[in-house]
């Protein structure tokens, strides 16, 4: 056999309109090269029946360990619904799984396909996982502070204890007040302009029990990393003198530089470490509550004089080009409230050397554990959810009507609170993906059958998270080498799949067989998105001239290539082409090959061609 070579794919597409939202459209998708439900002779799998047992007993050798949690299925109680905070117990006595343990499933050779069949591949691994959890915000602390000692270390057992609880090992706080908040709202330098910052002081949050109560939940995991956020600096830091909305003025970027270092440094002296902080919440909408406007190019200066104000880096947001806030600058932070997640590994085809992070999205039932993997599939190291617990009044808080929380408290009896899905279908992340952990390659699915996220822990095991959010029991193999698993999980559930893998990872690619666009290896100006297609899957696309994706080790065998098949969508206007080439080994050698796609009908209406690309790829082979 030949030696296997890199095959580089580049794109020259006329320039895609902006979709409804005022973005690109991200278009291209995973296809699956099987799924085959039963075996020649009919057999057909089913779904098994299994006792939950104690999440914390051993993994038997040769097989996988199996976790489900899952939606209710009380009439009423869907996602999101307002009933949840009425009567929580009666939704969740028809939750069938909470993060139930299942008979552990014995890994076989690779062979027969049931159901949707997912591939994962070790050796494609991609970014390191900081870790997933959910805020401390005033609100939330509010509510423990009322618990009587022992309830409340029992909540935060539950939320952080990595043994017995949900295992969070992130958590972010508010600098000063955010709209979740018991009290009035504060900075901690509030007042008139205090340019020297002399009266700066946490002793509000002493006060409120944030303190105390991070100390209690960095006993209880002292792995806990805590970044902070701050809603608003002092309100004579703006231009209209008020926590609420109002500029940043230029002339206090150094003096919220040097805020920030203080904060920093008061909390480190109350034994609590700063891993991060992002510059400012949400920096372009100006809320009825604590918020600044600040513009792209003061979060840059911002940026640059915190770094001259710390010792070490620090989460961003961002997005200048300037080379200086570049070298400043760890992370790009994201907010889900708006686009398509997508545009995380758009930005990191941009920068490759900065993570990407969700630091703040609520999510609910399995369409958010989903959500959660197709953050992980575009990069982000981390997901943090937003506000723990509030009780059934909603409270406390002073703006809006939230959605329910992952925890809900009693207000007539403040020592009982009920663990809504939300917290065990989170926990099917935190608990089984180690920081540290490579995500890995896996096929996505579909959400007609199932979707996925693969990741290699530290350890050496294989943690996938299989969630079903349809009505029906979904068969499925998870395939990595020459071990798989069948199994059925049932409706609304997500599921963490773990093993051992006994053989180590192939190395090569057929490319004979259908090779994902999304399984590049290193790329440019490509952003990866769920796709439209018929089979399901992820695609890439935002493509404009000079993109490129990095395929590597690709196996040809002895026999050469004749033909190459790609499957591509295209919206582009009437007339207008565009064209992918096919190089091997380098981007700057001679193009083997070319396919030109003129307008299929959509950016989402696929076709497959053996003769050059304009606007999405989906997969692409060889023929001898």
């Amino acid at each position: 056999m030949q030696e296997p070579l890199h095959v580089h794919v580049s794109a020259s597409t006329p320039a895609q309109p902006s979709s409804p939202q005022g973005r690109a459209p991200l278009s291209r998708r995973t296809f699956l090269t099987a799924a085959a439900v039963a075996a020649a002779a009919g057999a057909e799998l089913v779904l098994p029946g299994r006792a939950s047992a104690a999440p914390s007993r051993p993994r038997a050798a040769g097989s996988a360990q199996v976790t489900w949690s899952s939606e209710s299925t009380a009439s009423g109680y869907a996602p999101m619904s307002g009933t949840w905070y009425a009567d929580p117990a009666t939704g969740l006595a028809a939750v069938p799984y909470k993060l139930s343990q299942q008979d552990d499933i014995a890994l076989a050779a690779s062979g027969r396909n049931f159901g949707q069949v997912i591939n994962i591949d070790p050796a494609k691994a991609y970014q390191s996982m900081l870790g997933v959890g959910s805020s401390m915000e005033d609100s939330t602390i509010h509510n423990l502070a009322l618990m009587r000692p022992a309830v409340r270390t029992k909540v935060l057992r539950a939320l952080f204890d990595p043994t017995s609880g949900a295992g969070f090992n992130i958590t972010r706080i508010c600098f000063g007040t955010s709209d979740f908040s018991h009290t009035t709202f504060y900075s901690y330098d509030d007042g008139p302009a205090d340019p020297t910052l002399s009266r700066f002081s946490i002793q509000k949050d002493v006060d409120n029990h944030i303190i105390s109560t991070l100390r209690d939940a960095l006993r209880i995991n002292p792995d806990l990393i805590v970044f902070g956020t701050a809603w608003s600096p002092p309100a004579w830091m703006k231009d209209n003198n008020s926590l609420i909305g109002g500029h940043l003025l230029d002339e206090h970027i150094p003096t919220l530089a040097r805020y920030y270092r203080k904060i920093v440094q008061a909390y480190a002296e109350q034994g609590i470490t700063i891993h991060a902080m992002t510059p400012q919440n949400e920096p372009l909408y100006a809320a009825p509550y604590p918020s600044m406007l600040v513009t792209s190019q003061q979060e840059a200066q911002l940026v640059d004089a915190m770094r001259a104000n710390f010792a070490a880096g620090m989460l961003g947001t961002s997005d200048s080009g300037c080379s200086d806030t570049y070298r400043n600058t760890k992370a790009i932070a994201f907010h889900d409230y708006d686009g398509d997640p997508g545009a995380m590994s758009l930005l990191k085809t941009k920068y490759p050397g900065l993570d990407m992070a969700m630091t703040e999205r609520m999510l609910w039932g399995t369409a958010g554990a989903d959500r959660i993997a197709r953050y992980m599939r575009r990069w982000s190291t981390t997901y943090v959810a937003w506000v723990t617990m509030l009780d059934q009044n909603r409270d406390a808080q002073q703006y809006g009507a939230p959605d329910p929380t992952p925890l809900i408290q009693n207000p007539d009896n403040r020592d009982t609170y009920w663990a809504l899905p939300e917290y065990y279908l989170f926990a099917q992340f935190s608990k089984f993906i180690k920081r540290g952990a490579k995500r890995i390659w896996s096929d996505y699915g579909s959400a007609a059958t199932i979707t996925t996220v693969a990741f290699l822990n530290p350890d050496g095991t294989i943690a996938t998270v299989v969630v079903n959010q349809t009505s029906s029991a979904q068969q499925f193999t998870l395939r990595s080498g020459q071990q798989q698993l069948i199994d059925a999980i049932p409706p609304k559930t997500a599921g963490t799949y773990v093993w051992t893998p006994s053989t180590p990872p192939a190395t090569t690619s057929d490319a004979y067989s259908p090779i994902q666009a999304e399984a590049y290896g290193d790329a440019s100006g490509v952003a990866v998105e769920v796709t439209a297609d018929t089979t399901g899957g992820e695609d890439i696309g935002s493509l404009s001239n000079g993109d490129w994706a990095k395929y590597g080790n690709v196996a040809f065998g002895a026999q050469a290539a004749t033909q190459f098949k790609a499957r591509v969508a295209s919206g582009a206007a009437s007339g207008v082409s565009g064209r992918i080439e096919v190089r091997l080994d380098s981007r700057s050698s001679t193009p083997v090959g070319s396919i030109t796609v003129e307008n299929t009908g959509g950016w989402q209406t696929w076709t497959t061609k053996t003769a050059d690309i304009s606007g999405n790829l989906n997969w692409f082979t060889f023929t001898r």
